[in-house]
């Protein structure tokens, strides 16, 4: 039996949704995606309007953290685990303002991002 696959590239997943009102005056919802692949957070920062849901994908076989803070300052508005392989965690930024955040388990330089919300 042949069997075919569409293969849809991962940079198209990680497209940011638009957002805005539609005529009821009701929202879209606005969503973005950062992947975690080969010990670094992708796209670096990323840019979101406020309202919007980030998620990140793991994309290594190994776990990571999204975690709010720095190292240095950590913070306690959000500390996701991501499982290996495809694992996610997904956090709402309502605010205007850049968020800081980082990996809790590797301190290498790809571990650390920032969500930067206008």
């Amino acid at each position: 039996m042949r069997r075919t696959f569409l293969a849809i590239p991962l940079a198209a997943a990680a497209l940011v949704a638009g957002c805005g009102s539609d005529d009821d005056g009701g929202s879209d919802s606005a969503a973005a995606t950062v992947e975690v692949k080969t010990f670094n957070f992708q796209p670096d920062p990323i840019t979101v309007d406020a309202g919007t849901e980030v998620t990140w994908t793991n994309l290594d076989e190994t776990v990571h953290t999204v975690t709010a803070g720095t190292r240095e300052k950590p913070g306690d508005e959000y500390d996701g685990q991501l499982a290996e392989s495809d694992g996610e965690f997904s956090q709402t930024f309502d605010e205007p303002g850049t968020y800081d955040y980082f990996c809790t388990i590797h301190s290498g330089p790809g571990m650390t991002g920032q969500v930067i919300v206008k």
